[in-house]
């Protein structure tokens, strides 16, 4: 049996992390929770596996842009996924070679774009 997709959920708001790792969880997938930008640099810098990243954009320490662009240098492969609520930044979102979510966004919504990302049906 193959392991479940495991992603990396970076985000400073405690509830929008917990329902977002709900959401993965109903999808079969294995959600890792981070509180920041560092937070999850340091999973990274350990070589930890991760098929996919969903970083907020709006953080304290880093934003999700800068994160992404860390998270390209450490480990390139991993398809990395901005979540926002200001639809002004999803040019710059895409732009920096990621892929924009714009909040509020819907189940059917992430699963798409689980999907797309993670070579899912």
């Amino acid at each position: 049996m193959s392991q479940p997709p495991r992603v990396l959920v970076v985000d400073d708001e405690e509830t929008q992390r917990e329902s977002l790792a709900a959401l993965l969880v109903a999808e079969g997938i294995e959600a890792v929770l981070c509180d920041g930008a560092a937070d999850g640099l340091q999973r990274l810098h350990r070589r930890e596996h991760f098929d996919l990243i969903i970083s907020d954009i709006v953080m304290p320490d880093m934003d999700g842009i800068e994160f992404a662009d860390h998270v390209r240098r450490l480990q390139s492969a991993i398809p990395v996924v901005l979540v926002t609520g200001h639809d002004s930044v999803v040019d710059r979102v895409i732009a920096s070679g990621n892929i924009a979510l714009l909040k509020p966004y819907s189940a059917a919504a992430l699963k798409r774009v689980l999907n797309e990302q993670l070579g899912r049906e």
